[in-house]
């Protein structure tokens, strides 16, 4: 056999490779989206603050992750949630209120 015949099918199969790559890691980028009741909490993904809700199409790794909304008066909400690959996770924190204690 021929080492022309070899070698063609060979760098065929290289650029393939190379031309399928890209296409497959922008596919595996997930989002996250997170709003609270009322707004302007404080957001929190993996222990890192993100920003004040609502905040969308937050880019994360996909798998699993721990939010956690803060507001001053609030009890904080914490929820673990897991996105899946090429996926968009929404979710909704519904703080509540201290009781008013009074002085």
């Amino acid at each position: 056999m021929n080492n022309r015949n070899i070698i063609l099918p060979v760098i065929l199969m290289v650029l393939t490779a190379f031309a399928v790559a890209p296409v497959t890691a922008l596919t595996s980028s997930c989002l996250l989206s997170v709003s609270s009741i009322p707004q302007g909490g404080d957001v929190i993904v993996d222990g890192s603050i993100t920003g004040a809700s609502p905040l969308t199409d937050i880019p994360v790794s996909c798998g699993m992750h721990t939010i956690d909304v803060q507001k001053s008066g609030y009890a904080p909400y914490t929820t673990n949630i897991t996105v899946a690959e090429g996926g968009h996770q929404d979710v909704i924190a519904n703080l509540r209120q201290h009781a008013d204690r009074g002085r």
